[in-house]
């Protein structure tokens, strides 16, 4: 493989692969127990679906140092990991997302990410979220307490089918903007409570398959829930079989057109 192909990449520098330099003109090897490190001539702008043309070689990498990416005129990281499934360690502590708009399917598929640390992320021009971490099978703890998503309107999808999440930290979410929240946390299989007291919703339409296939889930309070917009509502808790009780007195259907 060149990584002359790798789409959007035309400033590399050179690409370290193990402890193999490879400069622009070079083939490159990559093999699943590989590290491999980017280094770039110039700042990048658009990450979108940024390893488009070599995905099928990015599906080897396990292991991704990014340190060395200057992010900090970047818009767009939509789709950016997007179905690295040998994925296992993704350092992304030098990351600077404080120009970014759109996070979409940034980690979709990152189905053998064990861990992720996104502490140092600035998200407070970010407006979707949508696939965000979907399929993200076996991350099992999750924290996004410093997430400022005040103008996000999106986030269909953000959890779906993270089966192993276990811990998840979202308390701090501003959603007072978000329309959709259509299977947010849908077959996140093993989550058995989750902490939504701040989450403002009276901007939502869909809450669509919100928690359905939630079979872990054993309670989660709603009550500061504002309903009055949302005209969808069918199989939001199908398939909660663990779920104890459920308090839906507050909730407003007046606008609800489907249920089932």
């Amino acid at each position: 493989m060149n990584f002359n192909t790798f789409y959007y990449l035309k400033n590399i520098n050179y690409i370290k692969v193990g402890d193999q330099n490879y400069s622009s003109n070079e083939e490159l090897s990559v093999t699943k127990s590989d590290k491999v490190e980017i280094h770039f001539n110039e700042v990048a702008t658009n990450l979108y679906y940024f390893f488009k043309d070599s995905k099928y070689h990015c599906r080897k990498i396990t292991s991704m140092d990014l340190s060395h990416f200057d992010t900090s005129l970047v818009t767009n990281m939509s789709h950016l990991f997007y179905e690295f499934n040998n994925l296992q360690v993704l350092d992304l502590t030098n990351f600077n997302t404080s120009l970014v708009t759109d996070m979409s399917y940034m980690f979709f598929q990152c189905s053998s990410l064990l861990s992720l640390n996104l502490s140092n992320f600035n998200t407070s021009l970010v407006t979707t979220m949508s696939f965000m971490f979907n399929q993200c099978g076996i991350l099992q703890s999750l924290d996004l307490s410093n997430f400022n998503t005040s103008l996000v309107t999106n986030m269909t999808r953000m959890f779906g089918n993270a089966n192993f999440l276990i811990i998840l930290n979202i308390s701090n979410f501003n959603t007072s903007l978000v329309t959709d929240m259509s299977y947010l946390f849908s077959s996140c299989s093993f989550l058995q409570s989750v902490d939504l007291t701040n989450f403002k919703t009276s901007a939502v339409t869909t809450m669509s398959s919100m928690f359905s296939a939630c079979m872990s889930l054993q309670s989660v309070d709603l009550t500061n829930f504002n309903t009055s917009a949302v005209t969808t509502m069918n199989y939001m808790f199908s398939g909660c079989q663990s779920l104890q009780s459920l308090n839906l007195s507050t909730f407003n259907t007046s606008a609800v057109t489907t249920m089932i």
